[in-house]
């Protein structure tokens, strides 16, 4: 654990590095937000929290074992947000004791200003209120999903687009470079192939 907290250190600052270089932010906006970034490598600390997003690897096994524990240590007021992309938000929040204060707060790869809000069955209004705000304080755009079903909106619309990209190539029409090509250069700021390899085949799949 040591080893993969640095690791993520060392690659938080080379993101933040690149928004400077690309003149994103100041010197001064990226020193002050990585010094608001606390490591850690055990759950000390989070019964004082009130409001947590995990981000933990597309494995539902993993995320039960935080949701139990943050269950577990955490505060009753606390409200839990997954940031899965195509897992059941409702699945998720049976892990816990407050399903009514879990919800998904989907953040996209590559980082765009766009966040899907999902509901699970038993999300209430208080807690949506309360992402809501967050979002908001954020900058982001929000969009509800106000059905819990695979994908949400923006995975499941693009699922049949990744598919048919794989025939186009399969087929033989197209190298994989052209058709991610023709999609940027008409429709799409990535191209179906690139935006695979940055989520991951395992999760597509």
């Amino acid at each position: 654990l040591p080893d993969s907290l640095e690791a993520a250190s060392i690659n938080i600052h080379k993101q933040f590095q690149r928004m400077v270089d690309k003149k994103k932010i100041t010197i001064t906006e990226s020193e002050s937000a990585l010094a608001l970034i606390a490591k850690t490598s055990n759950y000390k600390g989070y019964e004082s929290a009130d409001f947590i997003i995990e981000a933990a690897s597309e494995n539902l096994e993993i995320k039960e074992s935080v949701f139990k524990k943050l269950d577990d240590i955490c505060s009753e007021k606390a409200v839990f947000v997954s940031n899965t992309s195509t897992f059941s938000i409702t699945s998720i929040a049976s892990f816990t004791r407050r399903p009514e204060m879990v919800a998904g707060m989907h953040f996209f790869l590559p980082p765009s200003r766009l966040v899907e809000l999902i509901c699970g069955n038993r999300t209430s209004e208080r807690t949506l209120s309360i992402i809501k705000s967050v979002g908001e304080k954020l900058g982001k755009t929000i969009v509800e999903v106000k059905k819990d079903s695979p994908g949400f909106i923006a995975n499941r619309v693009y699922t049949p687009l990744f598919l048919e990209a794989f025939r186009v190539y399969e087929e033989g029409v197209a190298s994989f470079e052209d058709i991610d090509k023709a999609m940027t250069e008409t429709y799409l700021p990535i191209g179906p192939f690139a935006l695979a390899d940055i989520i991951g085949l395992d999760v597509l799949l």
